[in-house]
């Protein structure tokens, strides 16, 4: 008997220590599976600071640049720090007041005089969900960077956020008055799953409560989130590249740099938070997409969606197809992915 439980014992004391390593080892790998998607990891990730180097006498230039790595397929671009005088930061989603400190800490590393100088060159709106930024995060935002950071309701957009849409997008349609402008502007825009909402502009003659209704019946309907954002895509002003399209209307040289963290399945660019920096979902196209989805019995569209919302899907999408956009947009964006759900598996 008494060897037995001594057995017993030695069991106990085996499957017990199995069960903590087997606990610590599932510990560690949830960890680094956040780790991987954590915000300010995945900007600090794909963005970097280097020095530029004369090709022709290798001398190190003074002023530093920012390179911007794809998080998909290692695709490098380059911000050269002398080449602009104004910078803005924007952001909308759930985790953008993460992605926007992270990009604004390195932005200051590259851009001379941003920190606490008298003529700021960057300044900044970023629109996330209540309770979603940290008082540390809003201070240094604010204190720090020159970035307000607004809340707003999701998933269905409200008074607030629209206001504060408006206010970014006042931001980026007009250029700053305390920079020279003799150089470029760089728009840095930080996207993250929950911007469709946040981020809301209604395209005119369609008011809050239009969209408001539009968020409810697509959340009802059963739509995948690409499908949803098709549609959102046609009745909001700053998606399907309307950030792209209204920073190059604005006057002046710039440059619009898209940051992506996406919540999507596959990462269509175009429909995460329904694409506002990249030039796809506002074509002819799009109306005629969100048309199909629009008589597609099985969601119920038709029969559910405002009058206003309706007439406009369907007397965009008989117009005759526009010529390829050729605008400065399409040659002066670039959207990258910093993150996406994968790289925690």
């Amino acid at each position: 008997d008494g060897t037995d439980s001594s057995r017993r014992n030695v069991n106990v004391e085996q499957m017990s220590e199995e069960l903590i390593r087997m606990h610590s080892e599932a510990r560690s790998i949830i960890s680094a599976g956040i780790s991987a998607v954590d915000p300010r990891i995945a900007i600090q990730s794909c963005l970097s600071v280097n020095v530029d180097v004369d090709v022709d006498t290798f001398a190190e230039s003074d002023v530093p640049s920012l390179t911007v790595t794809d998080g998909t397929n290692s695709n490098t671009l380059t911000y050269h720090a002398s080449e602009y005088d104004e910078i803005q930061l924007v952001g909308f989603g759930k985790a953008s007041p993460s992605m926007a400190l992270a990009t604004a800490e390195i932005l200051s590393q590259v851009f001379k005089g941003l920190e606490n100088t008298h003529e700021q060159m960057l300044s900044g709106v970023v629109i996330t969900k209540d309770d979603h930024a940290t008082p540390h995060e809003l201070y240094a935002l604010q204190t720090n960077h020159n970035i307000r950071v607004l809340e707003a309701s999701h998933p269905v957009p409200d008074q607030r956020g629209i206001d504060a849409s408006q206010t970014l997008w006042n931001l980026i349609t007009s250029t700053s008055t305390t920079c020279n402008n003799t150089k470029k502007r760089l728009v840095v825009v930080c996207v993250s799953g929950g911007g469709s909402s946040l981020f809301c502009l209604p395209n005119p003659p369609l008011t809050l409560s239009d969209l408001q209704r539009v968020n409810e019946c697509l959340l009802k309907s059963g739509m995948t989130i690409q499908d949803m954002n098709v549609i959102r895509s046609c009745l909001e002003v700053g998606k399907g590249g309307g950030i792209a399209r209204a920073c190059a209307d604005s006057g002046g040289d710039v440059d619009v740099l898209g940051l992506v963290l996406s919540d999507v399945i596959g990462d269509p660019l175009e429909f995460i938070a329904s694409g506002p920096t990249v030039l796809t979902a506002s074509t002819t196209n799009g109306w005629k997409e969100a048309q199909s989805l629009l008589q597609d019995p099985k969601f119920g569209l038709l029969e559910s969606l405002p009058k206003a919302v309706v007439d406009m899907i369907q007397s965009n999408a008989a117009k005759e197809p526009p010529p390829e956009d050729t605008s400065p947009a399409t040659s002066r964006c670039d959207t990258i992915l910093i993150g996406n759900n994968a790289r925690a598996v």
